[in-house]
C-alpha cells in the first residue's frame, strides 16, 4: 500500500473540519476517517509482517464512499468494516489472538474486548 491513501484520508479530514454542519456530525465524520486511516495503516503493517502479500488485493483499497443523500448508520458501518478485519485476521491466523491482534496492530487484550463485546450485542 503506497501512503497516498493515507494522503487521501487526510485530505477528506481536512476537507470535514471546513464543513458546516453540526458538531456532532463532524466529529462522527472524523471518527469514521480516523477508523479508516487505522485501518490503512494495519493493512500496511500486516504487508509488512508478511500476513498478507503486499500484492494483495487486500492492501489496493478503493477511494472513500461517498455519504449517501439519505445518510447512513455510521456506526454500524464501521462495527461491519471492523468486524470483517477482525474475522479475517482470526482466520488467517487459526484463531489466535495473539497473532491475530498483532496482525490488525493492536494489543491483545484490545482485540479480546472487541470480541467480547459483539458477543454482547
Amino acid at each position: 500500500m503506497s501512503d497516498s491513501y493515507l494522503s487521501v484520508l487526510q485530505g477528506h479530514i481536512e476537507h470535514v473540519e471546513a464543513m458546516p454542519c453540526s458538531v456532532e456530525y463532524r466529529a462522527s465524520l472524523r471518527h469514521v476517517l480516523a477508523a479508516a486511516r487505522t485501518i490503512a495503516q494495519a493493512l500496511r503493517h500486516m504487508s509488512r509482517l508478511g500476513s498478507i502479500p503486499s500484492s494483495s488485493p487486500a492492501l489496493a483499497l478503493p477511494e472513500l464512499p461517498m455519504l449517501p443523500e439519505d445518510g447512513i448508520d455510521l456506526h454500524g458501518a464501521v462495527s461491519q468494516f471492523e468486524d470483517a478485519l477482525i474475522r479475517q485476521a482470526l482466520e488467517r491466523t487459526g484463531w489466535n489472538k495473539n497473532q491475530a491482534a498483532r496482525a490488525l496492530g493492536m494489543k491483545r487484550t484490545t482485540l479480546v474486548e472487541k470480541l467480547k463485546k459483539r458477543e454482547q450485542t
